[in-house]
């Protein structure tokens, strides 16, 4: 999961970012896979204890199409926070401007 998560600065990479010092990135990910009970069912072989589990795992090898798939998620999260934020009023009276899209089309189709 932690290998994944890294991918994040992939995406941000891919619109500009370069994670300068004072940037503030925070990557977090969450896992909705196995549990691994906090107490198992043990057995006792040659009077030691052991505890066996089977969990389903991806191979390494299996993996460049998450990491894909993840840097993905983020350039596109970013995109669309970008394009789809509405102008705001903040405190003291401080106004941001949502981007003027079609000012944003006509500045791109320059360089597609």
């Amino acid at each position: 999961l932690q290998r994944l998560a890294k991918r994040a600065t992939v995406g941000l990479a891919r619109v500009g970012g370069w994670g300068s010092n004072g940037s503030g990135d925070i990557f977090m990910a969450f896992s909705t896979a196995h549990e691994i009970p906090r107490d198992p069912e043990t057995s006792v072989s040659d009077d030691k204890p052991t505890v066996s589990q089977r969990i389903p795992v991806l191979e390494d090898t299996s993996i460049n199409a998450l990491f894909e798939a993840a840097a993905d998620a983020v350039e596109e999260a970013i995109y669309n926070a970008l394009c789809m934020a509405e102008t705001m009023t903040g405190l003291g009276g401080k106004k941001v401007e949502a981007l003027y899209l079609e000012r944003v089309r006509k500045v791109m189709e320059k360089y597609l």
